[in-house]
């Protein structure tokens, strides 16, 4: 199959703040071998997003990720990313207002989300408990918690 070149494109990404820490385990010695899976699965994860206008056809996207961020932390990593881009939806294109509003919200966070994880899994594949891959993130489910904070 040809791939079509979607109408939204993007224009730049920053990565404006990243914080990773190895948080040791707390186990005693007779134990047996370390899982990092075991851990990894029971981390909070936080994100949040803001969608922002920069002009007619173009707009930010800002994303923050939180993993095993809250008081009581959970041994392995914790980590703290954020990241902002700016796309662009072609004028040019034949859209419905619906098509729009999707690349604009869903599509983009989406990309963002996604920028960010591989720069998760880059940062965590030479610690000790290997590479984190940020598992997959129900967007919609995003969107609608989003909109009850609003």
């Amino acid at each position: 199959m040809k791939a079509k070149v979607s109408p939204l494109s993007w224009l730049n990404f920053a990565l404006l703040q990243s914080n990773f820490q190895f948080v040791q385990p707390q186990v005693k010695p007779k134990k047996k071998k370390i899982n990092p899976a075991d851990f990894f699965k029971d981390y909070i994860i936080d994100i949040d997003f803001d969608i922002q206008d920069t002009g007619s056809d173009e707009f930010q996207v800002f994303t923050k990720i939180d993993i095993n961020t809250d008081e009581i932390l959970i041994a392995g990593y914790k980590i703290s990313v954020e990241g902002a881009g700016v796309f662009r939806i072609s004028p040019d294109a034949a859209l419905t207002e619906a098509h729009r509003d999707n690349l604009r919200n869903y599509s983009a966070v989406n990309l963002l989300i996604n920028r960010l994880r591989t720069h998760i899994l880059q940062t965590t594949s030479l610690s000790v408990f290997g590479p984190y891959d940020l598992p997959p993130i129900d967007i919609t489910d995003l969107f609608v918690q989003k909109s009850e904070r609003v």
